[in-house]
């Protein structure tokens, strides 16, 4: 079940997890490993050419869950009810219906044992309850507005790990195509946080999704369903990004500054991406991050849009020079002009960048990285190193 997608197939993973959950009530077992294997199962998005098959280890983990809740000591150890609690809280908030079926049906069946369980904690009243109301609806939205209340007005007493379970199950449902569920999530998480939260807990909260994506780099589906939400969440919420805004001016420590934090996580996200659509949703939040008037993020956005601009794929440095041009004439046609580069320097850059052809197929690279190294030299900014160890691409089959 933990082994690598390519060693077994799928369908030997989820007979594994079938299997396992019968294990639980055998004597001289050791319980902590099967429930770290059916934990791990949860936490699987195998794809291949018929969709989404880690789904069905996922449903396999979560029935295995239900036996794990009545034999696995909750006075030895609450951490792993809390681990429990948290693989079917984050697959509450999946995108599927079959998945989210299975999760509402684990809760509703396992409801007894863990009100007699975690009613002895203070802590867990306020989990307790909203366990209670999902267990009793199977509408998505109602949820979604139940499970958003353990980030906001809850969040205080909710465990760490249910947090973080909460806020990937939030971003895999956010992310996915569609209307349904994703609008739902995406609405009740935002609103939740607009309503029920300080500027401190915004913040702590974006932390969180920032620590998950980086910590999660290898999950592309998961890397492109954050970059989706931060993208919209930067373009289309002003309150939040109002928020966002004020903690990262008042926080001058790089290492804890959000702004500062996030801009550096993309630039590792961008090197040696090849996919089109991630690398425009970088770009956008990278542009939107310069808004922010935070000297060194500002310094780190432009680094790697400067990079991206001489990108293989054509329409990713199409797109880059569209945004930077228009982030520098609202510099130039700001009132309120407090840039650290002058108004002639600005002018500069914008004619440069309109001067050059940049989604061109006849212009080399060389030419296109000269004109980019002026605009760097106009910036003060060192022009970034092409990567010699790059898959090439063929600029006609972009």
């Amino acid at each position: 079940i933990v082994a690598d997608s390519a060693s077994f197939s799928i369908e030997a993973r989820v007979n594994c997890a079938a299997a396992l959950s019968f294990e639980f009530g055998q004597n001289g077992l050791d319980y902590s490993r099967i429930l770290h294997a059916l934990v791990s199962g949860c936490d699987d998005y195998t794809t291949d050419e018929r969709g989404d098959v880690g789904s069905w280890l996922r449903i396999a983990s979560l029935r295995g869950l239900l036996h794990a809740i009545y034999f696995v000591a909750f006075e030895k150890s609450v951490s792993d009810y809390f681990s429990i609690c948290a693989c079917i809280i984050r697959q509450l908030c999946e995108r599927l219906d079959s998945v989210r079926t299975v999760a509402l049906s684990v809760l509703s069946k396992s409801m007894p044992e863990l009100n007699a369980k975690l009613q002895t904690n203070p802590q867990c009243e306020n989990l307790l309850q909203v366990l209670t109301k999902c267990s009793q609806t199977s509408s998505a939205s109602s949820v979604y507005q139940n499970l958003s209340c353990l980030l906001t007005s809850h969040c205080e007493t909710t465990p760490l790990v249910i947090q973080e379970s909460l806020i990937l199950g939030f971003i895999a449902s956010i992310g996915s195509l569609g209307k349904y569920p994703s609008e739902i999530a995406y609405e009740c998480l935002t609103q939740s946080l607009i309503q029920n939260t300080t500027e401190v807990q915004v913040h702590s909260v974006f932390h969180s999704i920032l620590d998950l994506h980086m910590n999660r780099s290898g999950n592309l589906r998961l890397v492109s369903c954050t970059l989706r939400f931060l993208e919209r969440v930067l373009t289309e919420e002003p309150v939040l990004v109002s928020m966002l805004r004020k903690q990262s001016t008042f926080d001058l420590n790089n290492d804890t500054n959000w702004a500062m934090k996030c801009a550096m996580s993309l630039r590792n996200d961008a090197k040696g991406c090849r996919d089109a659509v991630r690398l425009e949703s970088i770009i956008r939040i990278l542009c939107e991050l310069l808004l922010f008037r935070h000297q060194q993020c500002t310094q780190h956005c432009l680094e790697t849009l400067l990079l991206l601009i001489v990108h293989p794929i054509l329409k990713v440095r199409r797109i880059c020079a569209e945004l930077l041009y228009v982030y520098f004439s609202e510099q130039l046609y700001n009132d309120e002009h407090n840039s650290s580069y002058d108004l002639d320097q600005v002018e500069h850059v914008m004619q440069l960048i309109l001067d050059t052809e940049w989604d061109s197929k006849s212009i080399p690279m060389p030419k296109l990285r000269q004109s980019r190294n002026a605009i760097c030299a106009l910036l003060s900014i060192l022009p970034p190193k092409p990567n010699t160890h790059r898959s090439s691409i063929r600029q006609h089959d972009v």
